[in-house]
């Protein structure tokens, strides 16, 4: 596999814009849309939005896109190599949740597993988050991402999970108990915020001249703000679930086309796309309960099963801080950001 070389070449300069301006746009184009518009990002029985539903689509069927891993010969003897992370952890996360659901769907009781699905979702989309964060101060050729930054944009994912659990289903909790819960939140994300701020100037102020890197610390600082001022789960949330869905399908068809091998990158795109297409369409049948009648509950633990599997996946697969996985997603996204590689 390549070691990533960073360079300053005037003719990669166009593909590092490009991958700064288009990754920046996809963290935070839905996540202002829904919350102001979100009248027209909605569907309902009298109404079917189709930019609602292509976006929808595209939240949905990221989560197939892990299983590209699974098909990639550079990557496959990674998973191999750690079979319960990859193989028995997923298997059992979908058992997990066909048991689950099955037992509780449309009951009091299931308010507990939608608040630990929910919070592992938003605890998903801050790791991310990170991620974006990082390979922004690496293509951008700034500092990396400081501890103090990492745990800002951590806290901002708690302050969201606080504040996003009375979308869920109707539970225990009290109108008073769930508005408390909410200022918890509130009162973290600000917190949050205020540690960020204090981390961007002391990286403007060691570091002159860097804003690409603010301006992302920013953006994914902003990107659970819709949690507290909106009064419905499609403007608090599906915003930045789409936000986040972007984000993924663009940084994984890049790593899917950057093989480097011409032999290869049609054949790459191409397992991704089968793949995807299959596993969303069972995650697809899952939530729809009315082909299901009593069953309902258990087919639907398959699909969020899928998405909890995808989770469990991905905090292994997308761990730059580990050797092979830097090497396997730098060398892919390398091309893309201006950067160079050489062979080792």
């Amino acid at each position: 596999m390549s070691d990533v070389i960073t360079t300053n070449v005037p003719q990669t300069e166009s593909r590092r814009a490009f991958f700064l301006v288009t990754l920046f746009v996809l963290t935070i184009a839905t996540t202002i849309t829904y919350p102001l518009f979100g009248e027209y990002m909605s569907v309902s029985a009298s109404y079917s939005n189709v930019i609602f539903l292509i976006l929808g689509w595209f939240s949905t069927a990221h989560v197939a896109t892990t299983a590209f891993f699974y098909a990639d010969r550079d990557f496959l003897p990674h998973a191999l190599s750690r079979p319960f992370r990859y193989i028995y952890a997923p298997l059992l996360v979908i058992g997990i949740c066909i048991v689950v659901w099955g037992l509780t769907y449309k009951s009091a009781s299931f308010w507990y597993p939608w608040q630990v699905y929910h919070s592992w979702l938003l605890w998903h989309y801050m790791r991310q988050n990170i991620g974006v964060s990082a390979l922004a101060a690496q293509a951008s050729l700034e500092s990396r991402i400081t501890d103090l930054e990492r745990r800002a944009i951590t806290a901002s994912s708690i302050g969201a999970i606080f504040g996003a659990a009375h979308f869920g289903p109707a539970g225990p909790l009290s109108d008073q108990q769930e508005q408390i819960i909410t200022m918890i939140g509130a009162i973290i994300y600000a917190a949050s915020l205020l540690t960020m701020a204090y981390a961007i100037w002391k990286r403007v102020l060691s570091t002159p001249g860097q804003y690409i890197t603010p301006v992302f610390l920013i953006a994914v600082m902003a990107f659970f703000a819709p949690t507290f001022f909106s009064n419905n789960y499609i403007a608090a949330v599906m915003g930045y679930a789409v936000a986040h869905a972007l984000q993924y399908w663009f940084l994984i068809s890049l790593v899917a086309a950057g093989t480097g091998r011409k032999s290869s990158y049609l054949k790459s795109l191409g397992s991704l796309i089968a793949l995807t297409v299959a596993i969303w369409a069972i995650i697809y049948a899952s939530r729809q309960p009315e082909l299901w009648n009593n069953l309902a509950g258990w087919i639907a633990g398959t699909g969020f099963g899928i998405t909890i599997a995808h989770f469990v996946i991905d905090a292994d697969a997308w761990r730059l801080r580990e050797k092979f996985q830097r090497n396997y997603v730098m060398s892919r996204l390398a091309p893309f950001m201006g950067m160079q590689t050489k062979g080792g």
